[in-house]
Protein backbone atom coordinates (compact mmCIF):
# COMPACT_ATOMS: atom_id res chain seq x y z
CA UNK A 1 0.00 0.00 0.00
CA UNK A 2 1.26 3.35 -0.81
CA UNK A 3 2.08 5.78 1.83
CA UNK A 4 -0.41 8.51 2.69
CA UNK A 5 2.51 11.45 1.80
CA UNK A 6 2.13 10.01 -1.73
CA UNK A 7 -1.53 11.21 -2.71
CA UNK A 8 -0.35 14.68 -1.68
CA UNK A 9 3.05 14.98 -3.61
CA UNK A 10 0.81 14.12 -6.63
CA UNK A 11 -1.39 17.03 -6.16
CA UNK A 12 1.34 19.22 -6.04
CA UNK A 13 2.55 17.52 -9.66
CA UNK A 14 -1.19 17.85 -11.25
CA UNK A 15 -2.49 20.78 -9.97
CA UNK A 16 -5.58 19.39 -7.62
CA UNK A 17 -5.90 17.70 -3.98
CA UNK A 18 -5.41 13.60 -4.14
CA UNK A 19 -6.49 11.34 -1.56
CA UNK A 20 -6.61 8.00 -0.58
CA UNK A 21 -10.12 8.70 0.59
CA UNK A 22 -12.74 10.35 -1.18
CA UNK A 23 -15.76 11.89 0.11
CA UNK A 24 -16.91 13.93 -2.80
CA UNK A 25 -14.90 13.71 -5.99
CA UNK A 26 -13.96 16.14 -8.42
CA UNK A 27 -16.45 16.15 -11.68
CA UNK A 28 -19.25 14.84 -9.13
CA UNK A 29 -22.85 15.64 -9.99
CA UNK A 30 -24.85 18.17 -7.34
CA UNK A 31 -28.25 19.96 -6.52
CA UNK A 32 -27.74 23.64 -7.72
CA UNK A 33 -29.97 26.91 -7.41
CA UNK A 34 -29.56 29.48 -9.44
CA UNK A 35 -28.83 33.13 -7.59
CA UNK A 36 -31.41 34.72 -8.45
CA UNK A 37 -33.44 34.84 -5.10
CA UNK A 38 -32.57 33.01 -1.48
CA UNK A 39 -32.51 29.21 -2.17
CA UNK A 40 -34.63 29.24 0.65
CA UNK A 41 -37.33 31.00 2.12
CA UNK A 42 -38.38 32.54 4.29
CA UNK A 43 -35.35 30.80 6.28
CA UNK A 44 -32.76 32.03 4.30
CA UNK A 45 -30.19 29.56 5.94
CA UNK A 46 -32.33 26.25 5.61
CA UNK A 47 -31.07 25.18 2.22
CA UNK A 48 -27.83 24.64 4.21
CA UNK A 49 -29.37 21.54 6.73
CA UNK A 50 -30.03 18.27 6.01
CA UNK A 51 -33.30 17.43 6.36
CA UNK A 52 -33.77 20.40 3.28
CA UNK A 53 -35.66 18.92 0.39
CA UNK A 54 -33.58 20.18 -2.99
CA UNK A 55 -35.99 17.86 -5.32
CA UNK A 56 -36.77 20.87 -7.36
CA UNK A 57 -33.03 22.46 -7.65
CA UNK A 58 -31.49 21.25 -10.59
CA UNK A 59 -28.85 18.64 -11.36
CA UNK A 60 -25.19 19.28 -12.41
CA UNK A 61 -21.96 18.23 -12.69
CA UNK A 62 -18.61 20.11 -11.29
CA UNK A 63 -17.57 22.41 -12.76
CA UNK A 64 -19.69 24.85 -13.11
CA UNK A 65 -18.43 27.81 -14.91
CA UNK A 66 -19.27 30.29 -17.97
CA UNK A 67 -16.35 32.26 -19.72
CA UNK A 68 -16.39 35.13 -22.13
CA UNK A 69 -13.64 34.50 -23.27
CA UNK A 70 -13.41 31.30 -24.73
CA UNK A 71 -9.83 30.19 -25.70
CA UNK A 72 -7.64 32.98 -23.88
CA UNK A 73 -4.68 31.42 -22.03
CA UNK A 74 -6.64 31.65 -18.47
CA UNK A 75 -10.24 30.17 -19.77
CA UNK A 76 -12.14 28.31 -17.74
CA UNK A 77 -14.04 25.12 -18.78
CA UNK A 78 -15.90 22.69 -16.38
CA UNK A 79 -19.06 20.57 -17.03
CA UNK A 80 -21.91 22.51 -16.21
CA UNK A 81 -22.65 26.37 -18.24
CA UNK A 82 -24.00 28.82 -15.94
CA UNK A 83 -24.79 30.82 -19.42
CA UNK A 84 -27.24 33.01 -17.65
CA UNK A 85 -25.02 33.99 -14.79
CA UNK A 86 -23.20 37.05 -16.11
CA UNK A 87 -25.64 40.00 -15.58
CA UNK A 88 -28.26 37.78 -14.11
CA UNK A 89 -26.72 36.62 -10.49
CA UNK A 90 -23.61 36.93 -8.19
CA UNK A 91 -23.76 33.57 -6.71
CA UNK A 92 -24.88 29.70 -6.88
CA UNK A 93 -26.43 27.61 -4.34
CA UNK A 94 -24.80 23.76 -4.39
CA UNK A 95 -25.95 20.88 -2.51
CA UNK A 96 -24.16 17.62 -2.45
CA UNK A 97 -24.89 14.04 -0.10
CA UNK A 98 -22.34 11.59 0.73
CA UNK A 99 -21.85 9.05 3.29
CA UNK A 100 -19.95 7.77 6.01
CA UNK A 101 -19.57 4.92 7.97
CA UNK A 102 -18.27 6.14 11.48
CA UNK A 103 -16.94 9.46 11.22
CA UNK A 104 -14.33 8.74 14.48
CA UNK A 105 -11.73 7.30 12.05
CA UNK A 106 -11.16 10.45 9.85
CA UNK A 107 -8.90 12.33 12.00
CA UNK A 108 -8.92 15.72 8.92
CA UNK A 109 -10.76 16.68 5.87
CA UNK A 110 -9.71 18.40 3.09
CA UNK A 111 -12.24 20.54 1.58
CA UNK A 112 -10.76 21.77 -1.66
CA UNK A 113 -12.07 24.23 -4.17
CA UNK A 114 -11.34 25.78 -7.94
CA UNK A 115 -12.53 29.12 -7.36
CA UNK A 116 -13.00 32.32 -9.06
CA UNK A 117 -14.09 34.19 -7.07
CA UNK A 118 -15.24 32.95 -3.55
CA UNK A 119 -17.31 30.53 -1.75
CA UNK A 120 -18.58 29.42 2.03
CA UNK A 121 -19.11 26.15 3.08
CA UNK A 122 -20.98 24.28 5.33
CA UNK A 123 -21.31 20.58 6.40
CA UNK A 124 -24.19 19.29 7.91
CA UNK A 125 -25.50 23.00 8.49
CA UNK A 126 -22.25 24.39 9.96
CA UNK A 127 -19.78 26.84 8.69
CA UNK A 128 -16.44 24.85 7.89
CA UNK A 129 -14.86 26.88 5.20
CA UNK A 130 -14.78 30.64 3.54
CA UNK A 131 -12.76 31.63 0.78
CA UNK A 132 -11.96 35.57 -0.55
CA UNK A 133 -15.41 36.23 0.91
CA UNK A 134 -16.29 39.27 3.71
CA UNK A 135 -17.21 38.00 7.05
CA UNK A 136 -20.95 37.40 8.35
CA UNK A 137 -23.81 35.89 6.14
CA UNK A 138 -23.69 36.92 2.72
CA UNK A 139 -26.76 37.49 0.45
CA UNK A 140 -27.58 36.04 -2.50
CA UNK A 141 -26.99 39.08 -4.15
CA UNK A 142 -23.66 39.69 -2.70
CA UNK A 143 -20.38 39.42 -3.91
CA UNK A 144 -17.19 37.94 -3.24
CA UNK A 145 -14.26 39.90 -2.12
CA UNK A 146 -12.11 41.37 -4.72
CA UNK A 147 -11.41 39.75 -8.17
CA UNK A 148 -8.07 36.98 -7.52
CA UNK A 149 -5.30 37.09 -10.18
CA UNK A 150 -5.59 34.61 -12.68
CA UNK A 151 -4.06 31.97 -13.07
CA UNK A 152 -6.30 31.09 -9.93
CA UNK A 153 -5.03 27.91 -8.13
CA UNK A 154 -7.04 24.98 -5.81
CA UNK A 155 -7.76 26.57 -2.40
CA UNK A 156 -7.72 23.63 0.24
CA UNK A 157 -9.09 24.04 3.55
CA UNK A 158 -8.29 21.12 6.19
CA UNK A 159 -10.81 20.88 8.95
CA UNK A 160 -9.91 19.06 12.30
CA UNK A 161 -13.03 19.85 14.68
CA UNK A 162 -15.43 17.05 12.49
CA UNK A 163 -18.39 17.25 14.70
CA UNK A 164 -21.33 17.55 14.03
CA UNK A 165 -20.00 18.36 10.49
CA UNK A 166 -19.66 14.86 9.88
CA UNK A 167 -22.01 12.05 10.79
CA UNK A 168 -22.47 8.51 11.07
CA UNK A 169 -24.64 7.77 7.59
CA UNK A 170 -25.98 10.22 5.06
CA UNK A 171 -23.99 13.67 5.61
CA UNK A 172 -24.69 16.80 3.77
CA UNK A 173 -21.99 19.41 1.95
CA UNK A 174 -23.66 23.05 0.72
CA UNK A 175 -21.71 25.19 -1.05
CA UNK A 176 -22.80 29.14 -1.64
CA UNK A 177 -20.13 30.13 -4.38
CA UNK A 178 -19.68 33.90 -5.64
CA UNK A 179 -18.53 36.30 -8.67
CA UNK A 180 -16.94 39.26 -7.57
CA UNK A 181 -19.58 41.69 -10.06
CA UNK A 182 -22.95 40.73 -11.48
CA UNK A 183 -21.60 42.19 -14.54
CA UNK A 184 -18.02 43.57 -14.55
CA UNK A 185 -16.47 39.67 -14.45
CA UNK A 186 -15.68 37.58 -17.99
CA UNK A 187 -15.20 34.36 -16.13
CA UNK A 188 -16.80 32.16 -12.78
CA UNK A 189 -15.85 29.09 -11.72
CA UNK A 190 -16.58 26.90 -8.73
CA UNK A 191 -15.12 23.10 -8.46
CA UNK A 192 -15.10 21.87 -4.88
CA UNK A 193 -14.62 17.92 -3.81
CA UNK A 194 -13.80 16.39 -0.22
CA UNK A 195 -11.70 14.12 0.99
CA UNK A 196 -9.46 12.78 3.78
Amino acid sequence: MLPRVWPLCLSLLIGFPVWADVLVSTNSTWRYYKGYSEASAPASTAWRQPGFDDSGWLTGQAAFFYEKQPGGTNAYAGNTVLGDMFGGYTCVFLRKTFGLANPYDVAAVQLAALSDDGYIAWGNGQEVARFNMPEGEVAYNGTSSPPLTEPIQWHTNTLTSLQPFLVAGTNVIAVQAFNSSLSNSADFIIHPALYY
